[in-house]
């Protein structure tokens, strides 16, 4: 009986295939606009989902499968209500700059389009990853539920939505456009 050529550990190397863990991240919004800047105590951000739309090219008596326009899909970004902090009265002064139910008037784009960074660390605290968000804005808010049935946080989910995204990284692994 020949012994195998091969031998796979069972265990892997923790420093080379650290897990990235869920909770070790950061999201900053570029808020030159609001003049007391955008910090949120957030619970939870949605990465970027892309998806590309395909269109057949006809050739002969055969088609082929061709990109189109890329998408971007909304991201929600959960965030904790804090009663001193006020973090609904701090996300209204972005919101108001969309839309303002009192008045009816919708924003100029200049006014509230701002980029963001998400940002995953290692557990030691070094960033490993970050994400470019280009163009985000609040396009819609759930000010949370108040109930009498738990005393549980209060939370607000924002429907955040941005033009493009990307690794800050792209340009070390993307092909060479002359390629």
């Amino acid at each position: 009986m020949a012994l195998p050529t091969n031998i796979t550990a069972t265990r892997f190397n923790q420093r080379e295939y650290q897990i990235q863990r869920k909770n070790h991240f950061e999201i900053t919004f570029d808020s030159s606009f609001v003049n007391s800047g955008l910090s949120f105590l957030v619970t939870s951000f949605a990465l970027p989902k892309e998806s590309t739309d395909t269109f057949k090219a006809n050739y002969w008596n055969d088609s082929v499968n061709l990109p189109g326009k890329t998408n971007f899909e909304t991201s929600q970004l959960v965030m904790k209500d804090a009663i001193n902090y006020d973090t609904e009265k701090q996300f209204l002064a972005w919101r108001l700059r969309v839309y303002n139910p009192k008045t009816g008037k919708v924003g100029y784009a200049e006014d509230f389009k701002c980029n963001a960074k998400v940002r995953e660390f290692s557990p030691s605290g070094d960033i490993v990853r970050e994400w470019d968000l280009i163009g985000c804005w609040p396009s819609a808010v759930e000010y949370g539920d108040v109930t009498y049935e738990d005393a549980g946080e209060k939370q607000i989910i924002a429907t955040i939505t941005y033009d493009k995204a990307y690794r800050h990284d792209i340009d070390e692994f993307a092909p060479s456009a002359t390629a």
